[in-house]
Protein backbone atom coordinates (compact mmCIF):
# COMPACT_ATOMS: atom_id res chain seq x y z
CA UNK A 1 0.00 0.00 0.00
CA UNK A 2 1.69 3.11 -1.07
CA UNK A 3 1.85 6.54 1.87
CA UNK A 4 0.61 9.47 0.98
CA UNK A 5 4.15 10.79 0.60
CA UNK A 6 4.63 8.14 -2.29
CA UNK A 7 1.17 8.96 -3.66
CA UNK A 8 2.59 13.06 -3.78
CA UNK A 9 5.60 12.10 -5.68
CA UNK A 10 3.94 10.35 -7.73
CA UNK A 11 1.32 13.06 -8.58
CA UNK A 12 4.08 15.21 -8.98
CA UNK A 13 6.41 13.27 -11.31
CA UNK A 14 3.47 13.06 -13.56
CA UNK A 15 2.96 16.19 -14.27
CA UNK A 16 4.03 17.37 -17.35
CA UNK A 17 7.02 19.77 -17.47
CA UNK A 18 7.24 23.03 -19.33
CA UNK A 19 10.18 24.86 -21.07
CA UNK A 20 8.66 27.83 -22.14
CA UNK A 21 11.39 30.35 -21.49
CA UNK A 22 11.81 34.25 -21.94
CA UNK A 23 13.74 36.33 -23.76
CA UNK A 24 12.80 40.31 -23.06
CA UNK A 25 15.70 41.54 -25.10
CA UNK A 26 14.03 40.64 -28.36
CA UNK A 27 10.14 40.97 -26.73
CA UNK A 28 10.25 36.47 -28.20
CA UNK A 29 9.53 33.94 -26.45
CA UNK A 30 10.58 30.41 -26.91
CA UNK A 31 8.07 27.02 -26.27
CA UNK A 32 8.61 23.38 -27.27
CA UNK A 33 5.70 21.46 -28.84
CA UNK A 34 4.77 20.06 -25.56
CA UNK A 35 4.55 23.56 -24.52
CA UNK A 36 1.60 24.01 -26.80
CA UNK A 37 -0.07 21.01 -25.67
CA UNK A 38 0.36 21.57 -21.67
CA UNK A 39 0.87 25.16 -21.95
CA UNK A 40 -1.23 26.93 -24.16
CA UNK A 41 -3.20 29.15 -22.36
CA UNK A 42 -0.23 30.50 -21.53
CA UNK A 43 1.20 30.75 -24.76
CA UNK A 44 -2.06 32.46 -25.85
CA UNK A 45 -1.91 35.20 -23.54
CA UNK A 46 1.68 36.12 -24.92
CA UNK A 47 0.50 35.97 -28.09
CA UNK A 48 -2.78 38.71 -26.70
CA UNK A 49 -0.02 40.75 -25.33
CA UNK A 50 1.70 41.24 -28.70
CA UNK A 51 4.84 38.92 -28.05
CA UNK A 52 6.16 36.39 -30.63
CA UNK A 53 6.49 32.72 -29.58
CA UNK A 54 9.61 30.63 -31.45
CA UNK A 55 8.30 26.55 -31.42
CA UNK A 56 11.09 24.23 -31.18
CA UNK A 57 11.39 20.53 -31.62
CA UNK A 58 14.62 19.45 -29.81
CA UNK A 59 16.06 22.50 -29.88
CA UNK A 60 15.39 23.43 -33.19
CA UNK A 61 13.41 26.01 -34.15
CA UNK A 62 10.34 24.99 -37.02
CA UNK A 63 7.90 27.59 -36.43
CA UNK A 64 7.27 31.56 -35.24
CA UNK A 65 3.38 32.56 -34.09
CA UNK A 66 3.13 35.71 -34.36
CA UNK A 67 -0.18 37.97 -33.20
CA UNK A 68 -2.66 39.28 -35.31
CA UNK A 69 -3.44 42.97 -35.41
CA UNK A 70 -5.58 43.39 -38.05
CA UNK A 71 -9.26 42.21 -36.86
CA UNK A 72 -11.99 42.23 -39.25
CA UNK A 73 -14.54 44.67 -37.85
CA UNK A 74 -17.21 43.11 -36.38
CA UNK A 75 -19.77 45.15 -38.83
CA UNK A 76 -19.65 45.21 -42.35
CA UNK A 77 -21.03 48.50 -44.09
CA UNK A 78 -22.54 48.14 -47.22
CA UNK A 79 -23.05 50.71 -50.21
CA UNK A 80 -26.52 52.20 -49.86
CA UNK A 81 -27.36 50.98 -53.18
CA UNK A 82 -31.01 52.80 -53.36
CA UNK A 83 -29.10 56.67 -52.83
CA UNK A 84 -26.26 55.61 -55.34
CA UNK A 85 -29.28 54.96 -58.21
CA UNK A 86 -31.15 58.03 -57.23
CA UNK A 87 -28.05 59.92 -57.51
CA UNK A 88 -27.74 58.54 -61.32
CA UNK A 89 -30.95 58.77 -62.41
CA UNK A 90 -32.90 61.61 -60.02
CA UNK A 91 -36.65 61.28 -59.82
CA UNK A 92 -37.27 59.62 -62.90
CA UNK A 93 -39.10 56.31 -62.81
CA UNK A 94 -37.47 53.21 -64.69
CA UNK A 95 -39.02 50.73 -66.86
CA UNK A 96 -36.33 47.83 -64.85
CA UNK A 97 -36.41 47.63 -61.45
CA UNK A 98 -33.27 48.31 -59.50
CA UNK A 99 -32.75 44.38 -58.47
CA UNK A 100 -32.54 43.73 -62.63
CA UNK A 101 -30.48 46.59 -63.31
CA UNK A 102 -27.71 45.02 -60.51
CA UNK A 103 -28.37 41.56 -61.95
CA UNK A 104 -27.63 43.28 -65.26
CA UNK A 105 -24.27 44.95 -63.95
CA UNK A 106 -23.27 41.41 -62.85
CA UNK A 107 -23.89 39.68 -65.90
CA UNK A 108 -21.32 42.18 -67.69
CA UNK A 109 -18.43 40.75 -66.05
Amino acid sequence: MATRTQSKQTAKHMEPKTTLQANTLAGKRHATLRDLRYDFKKIESDLQSGKTIEITRRGNPIAMLQPVNNRRPNKIVWPDFAARVKEIFGDRVQKVSTAEMLAGERERF
